[in-house]
């Protein structure tokens, strides 16, 4: 019985697509469930300025992404799902608000890393503003 229950639960995830390639999602808990709360509440800001998908959210262990510096990772296929590592929580709130926005660049957009300050492919810092943030978001809505 116990082997079934866990296969059913790798089905699931293999069909919801919630899976990084090397990120190890956490699982949810009262605490997990509080850091999800707060890159949702940041991406229902950015819902204020362009109309977006629904957005999966997964927060994951830092690991991996602690090895590879890795700050957020955003799907580049057909999901539209979001990692973001616990130590980036941790980050500044323009920070954590930069690398949302860069991963939703990825997830809803589809953009790839470029030079540009948003989808570059390394952190710059100061990180952004806000307002650079969201006047970032405004500029795709036209495009």
């Amino acid at each position: 019985m116990y082997k079934f229950k866990e296969y059913l639960t790798e089905a699931r995830r293999q069909r919801h697509g919630t899976d990084s390639e090397y990120l190890k999602n956490k699982k949810m808990s009262p605490e997990v469930y509080k850091l999800r709360r707060v890159i949702i509440d940041m991406i229902y800001e950015f819902k204020k300025i362009i109309d977006l998908p629904r957005i999966t959210v997964r927060v994951t262990e830092d690991g991996e992404a602690e090895e590879k510096n890795t700050m957020g990772v955003g799907t580049m296929d057909d999901r539209v799902v979001i990692w973001i590592p616990e130590k980036t929580l941790k980050r500044s709130e323009d920070t954590l608000r930069e690398v949302i926005a860069h991963e939703i660049g990825h997830a809803v957009f589809k953009l790839r890393h470029d030079n540009s300050k948003m989808m570059n492919s390394t952190m710059n810092y100061p990180a952004m503003t806000k307002q650079e943030v969201f006047d970032w978001f405004k500029s795709l809505k036209k495009k």
